[in-house]
């Protein structure tokens, strides 16, 4: 009994307890699909926003609060407890305490890297049935419910909610990259291929004074774009956004100096990716660059987002992430070539310079 924790003292992690045979790594793996569910919940019933709302509140009041059941809420708490979403408190006479942890910060919209939306996206119905579906898509290879339901870019234009989602999605996870890209050197042309309503194009606009800026996005896009873009200081007069299709050279303006295609390529199975390069490869001058930002899954096994996010990109888009030899490849099957190493990004991401192939080094 000595080796028991006494009253208010913690529990071993798992973490540190370590994963001590494969049954315990299968275990992990299933508890997963239930954490994320818990995190749904957490999200559903607004616990973020009531613990800073409330400070220390019991699971009673918090449940009160939150128009939820203190018997369901609790195990949701619990689950989410190691991994920093609340913080609990032991009291000897009365229910103990819980607080909103440094992890459960990132859940509040108005925090500038919130995970919300993120949160609610891979909530919404349809991605939810996608993922749900997976055993499916990897026999059909291609994803039986998004392809029912128009396709992914085709539902998100009929259905608002859904839009905004990807969209807050696609914003928060380019401003944690969006300085670290801008702080290279660019030239006087930036041409931003599918970049959403403009986050990275601002950041780099503003980073390069002498640089003017083009953002190619869908129709429904470029409006959004265009709003977001008069809203940035520092840019006045220097950004274009003209609605196209990056899949037509038509659109993209020819022979520019930077071309930049950020989560693009990993949206699209093989054939369409090399389309989609081979079309940008015929509007650039030899000395053009084109910055990819995409994953590289690594060559070693050791746990990394990419190998989750292929999944997803499978479930909604047919996709998947890449290894380096495949990213090779592909790109010099579209005449390019990786021009320089690759630079590591937040989150998983990599930015991969490239240049057409045969061309000479890049400035």
């Amino acid at each position: 009994m000595s080796d028991l924790p006494r009253r208010g003292e913690p529990v071993p992690s798992l973490e540190q307890a370590q994963l001590t045979s494969p049954a315990d790594v299968i275990q992990e793996m299933i508890a997963g699909a239930w954490r994320l569910e818990a995190l749904r919940a957490f999200v559903a019933y607004d616990c973020a926003q009531l613990l800073r709302a409330h400070g220390a509140l019991t699971v009673r009041e918090l449940a009160e609060h939150a128009n939820a059941h203190p018997a369901g809420l609790e195990p949701v708490l619990m689950a989410l407890e190691p991994f920093g979403y609340v913080r609990y408190q032991s009291r000897e006479e009365e229910a103990g305490l819980y607080r909103l942890g440094p992890v459960g910060e990132y859940l509040l919209p108005d925090h500038p890297t919130t995970m919300l939306p993120a949160v609610e996206w891979n909530a919404y119905p349809l991605v939810a049935r996608a993922m749900d579906d997976l055993v499916h898509t990897v026999h059909e290879g291609r994803p039986a419910v998004v392809d029912a339901a128009g396709g992914m870019y085709g539902y998100l234009q009929r259905h608002p909610r859904a839009r905004e989602l990807f969209d807050q999605v696609m914003a928060v996870r380019t401003a944690r990259i969006a300085p670290i890209v801008a702080g290279r050197e660019f030239g006087d042309e930036i041409v931003d291929l599918g970049g959403g309503i403009g986050v990275l194009l601002a950041h780099t606009l503003r980073a390069h004074p002498q640089a003017r800026g083009y953002l190619i996005e869908r129709e429904e896009v470029a409006k959004r774009a265009q709003e977001h873009l008069a809203g940035e200081q520092g840019i006045e007069g220097r950004w274009e956004v003209r609605a196209g299709d990056i899949f037509n050279p038509v659109h993209i303006p020819e022979g520019v100096g930077d071309y930049v295609a950020a989560s693009i390529v990993h949206n699209l199975p093989e054939q369409q990716a090399r389309e989609l390069l081979t079309t940008i490869r015929g509007r650039m001058a030899p000395g053009s660059r084109l910055w990819l930002v995409d994953m590289v899954v690594p060559p070693t096994p050791e746990p990394h987002p990419s190998r989750d996010l292929g999944l997803r990109m499978l479930s909604l888009f047919g996709a998947g992430e890449r290894r380096l030899e495949a990213h090779v490849s592909l790109l010099e099957s579209a005449g390019l070539r990786i021009a320089e190493r690759i630079f590591p990004l937040p989150g998983g991401l990599s930015l991969i310079i490239c240049a057409p192939d045969g061309s000479e080094e890049p400035r």
